[in-house]
């Protein structure tokens, strides 16, 4: 799995990615699209914090056209980084496709993808060097299972999307990652975002990285019902139910 970056400012995102690759992470993930200088900013910062051997994948999250985004690839393509994840509107591959045959830099699709149909309308136009993809998207386990064999025909790997989940999806997509032979070497991950979690087994925090396999039974978890009433209840006061 490789480590979001969080923080605000250019130095704490340097920083925290310095934290992250002490803890193991040989990929580093970084959020951009906030604005040009401050996007080259906050990428010389990070790139400067873990030095070249360190993978770095950007996300502007839609947040480019076509010309700002041809224009930004190549002002970042100093700092190295391996993948751009969908850099402009999801709802125009052609937009995509444009901006990859564009890029010395590999993209990704992400907020394109939903399925099995849209991986093989990305895989034909070849409009992507990657799809993003997670077990919400696709609607469970089956369905991405489905979607990574299309993708695979197509000759691309998948990414594992996260979400701010609890662990019962995080052990369901590691198992089913587990499973895909196309699965790219370095996927999201965001249970340390929790604030408080509902299972209470496996211990789910990453060494170097990497979560075992998981040897209990079903998808490997167990729930704590404790805190799943807690979280009721919360849910219920907040909603003033």
């Amino acid at each position: 799995y490789f480590g979001f970056i969080q923080g605000s400012e250019p130095q704490d995102l340097a920083k925290d990615a310095v934290t992250l690759v002490q803890q193991g992470h040989r990929t580093i993930y970084c959020k951009v699209g906030r604005g040009d200088e401050l996007d080259v900013e906050i990428v010389r910062q990070v790139r400067e914090a873990v030095g070249p051997d360190i993978r770095l994948r950007l996300d502007p999250n839609e947040a480019w056209d076509t010309l700002s985004a041809i224009r930004m690839i190549a002002r970042l393509k100093a700092f190295n980084p391996e993948m751009i994840e969908q850099p402009c509107d999801h709802r125009s591959l052609s937009a995509l496709k444009q901006i990859k045959d564009a890029s010395p830099i590999a993209i990704a699709a992400d907020q394109c993808v939903f399925n099995a149909v849209d991986v093989r309308q990305v895989t034909q136009m070849q409009a992507a060097d990657l799809i993003v993809l997670g077990l919400h998207e696709t609607g469970g386990i089956g369905p991405l299972m489905e979607a990574a064999a299309v993708a695979k025909i197509g000759g691309l790997n998948i990414c594992l999307h996260g979400l701010y989940e609890t662990g019962i999806t995080t052990c369901a997509a590691h198992q089913a990652g587990l499973a895909i032979r196309n699965l790219d070497d370095a996927n999201q991950y965001m249970n340390h975002l929790l604030v408080s979690d509902i299972v209470i087994s496996p211990d789910l925090a990453l060494t170097d990285g990497r979560l075992p396999v998981l040897s209990g039974p079903g998808l490997g978890f167990e729930v704590d019902s404790d805190a799943v009433a807690r979280a009721a209840e919360a849910h219920r006061l907040a909603f003033n139910e």
